[in-house]
């Protein structure tokens, strides 16, 4: 089965969609969230986007402004003062009654301001507006007094600002509305001078309506709430315009055909009432946000979003700018014509008029150097700006392989551009480390699915343990616009992948991976689901009275992969053994004194691939004494398809602890068992919210017992504690839990039972690894392989934390390479020498010396060894 999973994929995909603000997981506050998918494209959205954080900062921009010495705006232009590393959504023009053009747009947590004096080409610095507040749908009006309004969706409901001396000074911030759910806000002046805000609200009894509030003394009054449109599907974006006489027109989305399309009502009263609705626009696709203007003539103008598959890619959606024209007040309009053309996503647009002509400023991801919706903000004016060539777009990218080491990688890059792509290459760093670019292809022949379909693939790869890849696509359409988009980032992590069951460890004691990916509890291998959500190691006790947990939960807290330490796959006791040492020196809390060397095994024959065993062997470093009482325990989260509806279960012969699916859909039941004959637990506990993040609560969670099981089918986690036990300084205990998989209870038991017997059959004996006390001195071992090229390992031991450093030098004494200069925790480390100087460059064939220095040197901490290096 080919695996394949997402990177980062963040355009709308017809019937797969994460929802940005779903309302997922909810516990506390620290309590992650999980991505759900909804079945929709609604476009809304888009409007509520919210880019990722941690973001690379960019090295290059290439975006072309030799247009702003024309002296008209032909092609779309890029705002000046944007952040190449922000992402800007919101912006408005409004033209002042001086004649220049004030542009309004939203950042982080301000409202700026840049006024242009000669109709777009040039713009003044930029001003703060407003400060301490996130804007969400801004809307812009000059007054017939000249008046400026700036309204947003603030943190109580919709909030004003106005300035009286064309935006060189502004009121303080009012609230005309005092309902945070109020957005799609829109602003307009009929002739009669009434000021008409209208704004959308999500009802739970039917969705989203529209209502509107006036005002007749320049928004410093506003009337109360009126309801324009409301019933059970959903309308949205609703906007007046005076028409002929006394007639006024508002247009607005409903979406009862299944998408949303552009409606229009009138009234001849006022407002007072409306008449019936008569759509304007009302294809298969989506018309969204319709913003209507009336010239000084009566002509009207009507701008929307029109979303519609790309040319290659009908399971994605794209947005223009589209708009029609009326002569006769609303009754015919003409056919429409886009303004836009980019493939990927224009909108979250604002227009005024100037000079007539309709001013746009709108979001767009043309140019962003991110796979995204929106990315900054241009603007053009229509009937004048020609968007003729726009920059090609990265809708997609994944990857398929497991990302582990000594596995060969495919990355496809979806691409797309309205005149056709030319060619597609990929650049990669490797820890930073430059490679490329190299060629991508389209031709059926490089797990790139169909010849000539714009998935563009090539192979990276294969990687070792801990590597860190980016990479990104450079992409050239036939006009010769070339965009350079980083696609995403992925480490090279150990996985359990030779048998039935794919399962990823990491050195922070994690199991699974809360992405979601193809190796967080996969099972079966051939046409699986994903089974586990996360999961770590808890170990606790009690020290002067205070409860101490180290552990791994949701959030790499405690558990650091120790110092100098080398994680390994490789056969072994079973088909793939997987080793890895971490400790609590750098925990999040005060630690408790722990070194752990983590083991799992797993095994490809079919009579006993389908579980994992990981065993852990606990050091006492001594930080806190001996130690008394003390406790182990698994958890994990399982998520078996939809979080909320599982059920668990605990087989008290076994030891065994399980979660699955309440509809049965998948079958499949993860369990947690503690293994080794007479090894019966301390703790089986199923529980839900709320959920222990601190150490007094997870101390008393994992020493609860055997508390009854939940009933109800709910998002639950399953911890698994073993008896206690104390341990002295210097001494080590191990303790072994197996993760298995079974197609119903009967299957679980039976797989469950055949783990017990291998591990008793198998490890039991055999494994112990010479259980390694502490070293009672400082001792510096015979690197291997020696002779070697081009790697070879250097181990030593200390008795206790100190001070380290491991340095190589040639036979003359000189300095070549500094391997170790930090401090240490006690224990055994190994690093490795790549036959490379401090300047990373490589050294001649030899004899070299290696030398530990533990804290201060003198003859006692001080020793050196010889190794040989054969190119």
């Amino acid at each position: 089965m080919k695996r394949i999973y997402a990177i980062f994929s963040v355009l709308l995909i017809t019937g797969l969609l994460i929802e940005l603000g779903a309302q997922e997981k909810l516990g506390t506050p620290h309590q992650p969230l999980k991505k759900k998918l909804i079945t929709t494209c609604s476009p809304e959205l888009l409007e509520n986007f919210v880019e990722p954080e941690g973001l690379q900062p960019l090295s290059h921009l290439n975006i072309d402004m030799s247009n702003l010495n024309h002296t008209q705006i032909t092609e779309p232009v890029h705002f000046p003062y944007q952040n190449p590393n922000y992402f800007y959504s919101e912006s408005s023009p409004v033209i002042l009654a001086n004649g220049n053009i004030l542009m309004v747009w939203a950042s982080q947590d301000t409202i700026y301001g840049s006024q242009s004096l000669d109709g777009g080409l040039t713009w003044n610095p930029q001003t703060v507006i407003n400060s301490g507040v996130y804007a969400q749908y801004l809307s812009t009006l000059k007054t017939n007094t000249g008046r400026v309004l700036v309204v947003w969706r603030g943190g109580q409901g919709l909030e004003m600002i106005y300035s009286d001396d064309n935006g060189f000074s502004w009121s303080s911030s009012t609230n005309i509305t005092f309902n945070s759910s109020d957005r799609r806000n829109s602003l307009s002046q009929t002739q009669d001078g009434t000021i008409w805000l209208f704004y959308s609200r999500y009802e739970s009894t039917t969705g989203f309506d529209i209502f509107y509030r006036t005002s007749n003394d320049d928004g410093i009054t506003w009337s109360s709430e009126q309801i324009f449109a409301q019933s059970s599907s959903d309308e949205v974006n609703g906007t007046v315009v005076s028409g002929f006489g006394n007639t006024l027109i508002a247009v607005y989305d409903d979406d009862s055909s299944g998408n949303y399309n552009i409606y229009l009502r009138t009234s001849n009263d006022g407002g007072v009432t409306w008449s019936a609705s008569v759509p304007v626009l009302n294809s298969t696709y989506h018309e969204y946000r319709p913003r209507l203007l009336r010239r000084t003539d009566g002509v009207l103008w009507l701008i929307y979003q029109f979303y519609q598959p790309p040319p290659s890619f009908l399971n994605f959606i794209q947005s223009d700018l589209y708009y029609i024209q009326s002569y006769d007040g609303g009754n015919t309009w003409t056919t429409p014509v886009q303004f836009t053309h980019y493939v990927g996503q224009d909108g979250n647009y604002n227009v005024d008029l100037l000079n007539n002509q309709p001013f746009v400023s709108f979001s767009s991801g043309r140019w962003a150097p991110y796979i995204t919706y929106y990315w900054h903000f241009w603007y053009g004016i229509i009937g004048i700006t020609q968007d003729t060539n726009p920059p090609p777009v990265v809708l997609s990218s994944n990857i398929s392989g497991l990302p582990t080491q000594n596995e060969v990688i495919t990355i496809q890059a979806y691409v797309d551009d309205e005149s056709g792509i030319a060619n597609v290459q990929l650049s990669y760093k490797v820890n930073g480390n430059p490679f490329g670019p190299i060629q991508m292809y389209d031709d059926g022949m490089h797990n790139d699915e169909n010849a000539g379909d714009n998935i563009w693939a090539t192979y990276i790869g294969p990687f070792q343990l801990s590597d860190h890849i980016t990479y990104s696509s450079i992409v050239t359409d036939i006009s010769a616009n070339i965009i350079d988009v980083q696609l995403g980032t992925f480490e090279i992590i150990p996985i359990h992948h030779v048998g039935n069951l794919i399962l990823s460890l990491r050195e922070t004691s994690e199991i699974g991976d809360p992405s979601g990916r193809e190796y967080s509890a996969y099972w079966p291998r051939q046409n699986g689901n994903t089974y586990l959500y996360d999961g770590g190691l808890w170990i606790g006790t009690q020290i002067q009275g205070d409860s101490r947990v180290m552990n791994y939960h949701y959030f790499p807290e405690d558990w650091k992969q120790t110092s100098g330490s080398i994680t390994t796959i490789s056969p072994g006791l079973s088909d793939q053994d997987i080793r890895m040492w971490y400790d609590d020196q750098f925990a999040s809390t005060p630690p408790i004194g722990l070194q752990v060397h983590q083991k799992s095994y797993q095994w490809s024959d079919s009579t006993r691939d389908d579980f994992v065993i990981i065993t852990y062997t606990i050091y006492n470093t001594g930080i806190n004494g001996n130690l008394t009482d003390l406790f182990v325990a698994v958890w994990l989260d399982p998520d078996v398809f939809n979080y909320y509806d599982d059920l668990g279960g605990y087989d008290n012969q076994r030891g065994l602890i399980y979660m699955y699916d309440s509809q049965g859909n998948p079958g499949g039941y993860i369990g947690l068992k503690l293994l080794g004959s007479g090894n019966t637990p301390h703790t089986a506990t199923i529980y839900g919210a709320p959920l222990p993040f601190n150490d007094t609560e997870r101390y008393q969670y994992m020493t609860s017992g055997f508390p009854p099981i939940p009933t109800d089918p709910a998002d639950y986690r399953l911890l698994l504690t073993a008896q206690p036990f104390n341990l002295t300084v210097g001494d080590s205990q191990t303790v072994a839990f197996g993760i298995v998989m079974g197609d119903g209870l009967a299957d679980l038991q039976a797989n469950a039972d055949t783990m017990e017997a291998v591990y008793n059959g198998v490890l039991v004996g055999i494994e112990q690894e010479k259980i390694q006390t502490l070293p009672k001195q400082f001792s510096l071992r015979q690197n291997y392989p020696n002779p070697f090229n081009p790697v070879t390992n250097v181990e030593f031991g200390l008795p206790h934390g100190e001070w380290v450093t491991l340095k190589v030098y040639d036979l003359l004494g000189r300095e070549v390479k500094t391997l170790v200069n930090r401090r240490l925790s006690a224990g055994y480390h190994t690093v490795q020498w790549d036959g490379t100087n401090d300047a990373g460059q490589p050294v001649a064939s030899g004899v070299y010396l290696y030398r530990l220095t533990v804290g201060q040197a003198s003859l006692s901490n001080v020793q050196t060894r010889k190794m040989v290096l054969l190119r």
